[in-house]
């Protein structure tokens, strides 16, 4: 039994987490307090005790689990990463500030499969088949143990390609979610996202 047998375990019990004696019951033919406790050190997993049990999560399961059940830790979080996301598209920005309005009164136009942005003074065309192929590989190259991805971080990297608005991308990934529902997997929680039935979910997996 390897140490990533074990974290594969961890990670299968998603965001409602393992019992450390679940895992030990399990693999009792190797030391599994030595395996989960070199988990710890690394970041992979997360513990946290419940009562007189201690439960274990994989690290990205830990941080969906918080976000659902932790109303403050889960405001926090999204101030830190719209702060984040601020920073990032200019280093001298620290507060938050509105849309420019070129972005604001962008329209849209869609033609025989092809999405059109008009912009101020350009357009950006989008193959949909094209789209689709680059989200499905960039949320392959990014997904964990438990397979589990942030929208948010698949859109800041294909942006990077795209550059489209962010309802709009959205409004792309909503299209491949329902069309290809037997592939993908999301999954409630995130700083941003789909809105399915109240809730926002800002997870995907394969499935």
């Amino acid at each position: 039994m390897s140490k990533s047998q074990v974290l594969h375990k961890i990670s299968l019990s998603g965001r409602n987490g393992i019992k450390r004696t679940e895992i030990r019951k399990e693999f009792q033919h190797i030391p599994v307090d030595d395996e989960v406790e070199s988990l710890l050190k690394n970041g992979e997993i997360v513990m946290e005790k419940r009562g007189a049990a201690c439960y274990l999560w994989e690290a990205e399961n830990y941080l969906q689990y918080v976000l659902t059940t932790d109303t403050k830790f889960k405001i926090l979080y999204t101030l830190i990463e719209e702060i984040k996301v601020l920073l990032e598209r200019d280093p001298k920005q620290t507060t938050m500030t509105p849309l420019p309005a070129t972005i604001e009164h962008t329209s849209r136009h869609t033609d025989a499969g092809t999405n059109y942005i008009y912009g101020q003074d350009h357009r950006i065309a989008i193959d949909k088949e094209n789209f689709g192929r680059d989200f499905s590989l960039t949320l392959r190259q990014n997904s964990g143990s438990s397979g589990w991805v942030s929208l948010s971080k698949i859109r800041e990297q294909m942006d990077k390609t795209y550059s489209i608005e962010r309802d709009h991308f959205y409004t792309l990934v909503q299209e491949i979610a329902n069309k290809e529902y037997e592939t993908y997997e999301l999954s409630s929680g995130g700083i941003e996202g789909i809105t399915v039935r109240g809730l926002l979910h800002g997870f995907i997996r394969c499935i």
